[in-house]
């Protein structure tokens, strides 16, 4: 699979691949804008973390 550039065009491409497999459900696009970042500056990936634990996430 090829490198998709931009969080947009990232976002889309999974959106699109999840919406061809009528078994899986999309929960949230979780991002942070600076990845670099310690995992607890980052608040797209503590919702996920959080998500995680309340069952809401088979698949990430």
């Amino acid at each position: 699979m090829e490198q998709k550039s931009s969080l947009k065009k990232q976002i889309e491409f999974y959106r699109e691949y999840i919406q061809r497999n009528p078994s899986w459900q999309l929960v949230a696009a979780y991002f942070d804008t600076a990845s670099g970042l310690q995992s607890n500056h980052r608040p797209g990936y503590q919702q996920m973390l959080q998500d995680c634990r309340k069952k809401k996430i088979d698949l990430i």
